[in-house]
């Protein structure tokens, strides 16, 4: 391997300090071996990374949408607060929007069968 060029040199200076980080004990015998150790290894990088930005993007998406409710309650009690009504009017209010939040689709059914029959019409 010492007569090797000087790419060639390099591959195997990347495969030894990359696998010595990873602590495998593996020794290639020759140069398909070591590119193929490289390509699995920079192929179990990227996955990882993949991974871990998915499960990003999905704590994202579930922290903006209580981000979301948080400033929508926050709207409507300062919206509350200007027009000076009741605090007893109020904790009603945000009471029914936390409980319409928490399951709009159950609410809405029960609004529906809860209604006068005309209404229903």
């Amino acid at each position: 391997m010492f007569k090797s060029s000087i790419f060639d040199q390099y591959v195997l200076t990347y495969y030894y300090s990359t696998f010595a980080v990873v602590s495998v004990d593996y020794l290639p015998t020759n140069s398909l071996e070591i590119y193929s150790a490289i390509l699995i290894l920079l192929f179990g990088a990227v996955l990882i990374g993949v991974v871990i930005a998915q499960f990003s993007n999905l704590l994202e998406i579930l922290t903006s949408k209580q981000r979301l409710e948080t400033e929508e309650l926050d709207s409507l009690n300062s919206t509350m607060l200007l027009l000076r009504i009741k605090e007893k009017t109020q904790k009603k209010v945000s009471e029914f929007y936390e409980q319409i939040n928490k399951s709009p689709y159950e609410y809405k059914k029960n609004a529906f069968y809860n209604l006068n029959n005309s209404l229903k019409k």
